[in-house]
């Protein structure tokens, strides 16, 4: 078992990886971005856009996606 599905699965599992590091990082940007009281990427764009401060929401996104894409591989 070990020695045949196994290996056969490696692939599969590092592409899996792969493809979750990118959603993990989503869903943790979702989740400050909900409900939060610690300053992370979701609670700062969410401030920023009530203090009308485009600019700032626009860097964090560009740093969010920089570092998904980096994840990515």
């Amino acid at each position: 078992l070990l020695k045949l599905r196994l290996p056969a699965a490696m692939p599969f599992i590092f592409n899996a990886l792969k493809i979750n590091s990118t959603l993990a990082l989503i869903g943790a940007i979702v989740a400050e971005f909900f409900g939060t009281p610690v300053v992370g990427m979701g609670f700062r764009i969410s401030t920023e856009v009530g203090r009308m401060n485009i600019d700032m929401v626009w860097a964090e996104i560009a740093v969010a996606a920089l570092a998904g894409s980096v994840f990515y591989g």
